[in-house]
């Protein structure tokens, strides 16, 4: 089995001075790796927040934040409440998928105090997009209450995200979302709303 401890070991057989990672999945994988460093999402959540902010349709207000879980609010909220020393408080909100008893399939979103985010500009933010489905929930529950934006920051989003449905929703027209995430995995990609931070 190809496990995280697999992946681990073999990295640290190649012996490099320092491993860089941008938001592991688990908390597990820097205890794994040898000459660890891990690397901030701050400043990436901060150039998504300005975008938003700079929009015509925002007005200069400052977004809410969406979790798409409870373990997303525990990773990314402290990194948004570092700014407090400012005057800043971050509007923040999370979702739970809500999954079929049966199957264990997911079928839709609940949004804790959905109604924080009409009205306004919302950020959804995540370590990563595979095909997009569940994501597609989650937006799909966000526009019942009429934010004037959607934008995600996912720090790594897979090749399989083109052949998802979330993908053709927005290349179609769907929904108006724009997309961030960084080069963790290299891409030629040329769509206008996937932004490479």
């Amino acid at each position: 089995a190809f496990t995280l401890k697999t992946f681990a070991r073999l990295i640290n057989d190649l012996g490099f001075d320092n491993v860089c990672i941008q938001d592991p999945h688990s908390d597990v994988t820097p205890a794994l790796l040898n000459n660890c460093e891990l690397e901030s999402v701050k400043s990436k959540l901060s150039t998504v927040s300005n975008y938003v902010i700079g929009r015509p349709d925002t007005q200069g207000a400052h977004p809410v934040w969406v979790f798409p879980d409870a373990g997303a609010m525990r990773r990314y909220k402290p990194i948004l409440c570092e700014s407090r020393e400012s005057g800043y408080h971050p509007v923040v909100t999370f979702a739970e998928k809500v999954r079929d008893y049966y199957t264990q399939k997911i079928t839709s979103y609940k949004v804790y105090d959905a109604d924080l985010v009409k009205g306004k500009a919302v950020i959804i933010v995540d370590d990563i997009i595979a095909h997009g489905w569940t994501m597609k929930f989650l937006v799909e529950e966000l526009v019942r209450y009429e934010p004037t934006s959607i934008t995600i920051y996912a720090t790594h989003l897979e090749n399989s995200f083109r052949t998802g449905v979330l993908y053709n929703m927005i290349k179609d027209k769907k929904i108006d979302v724009t997309i961030f995430t960084t080069n963790s995995i290299k891409r030629d990609w040329k769509e206008d709303f996937i932004k490479v931070i």
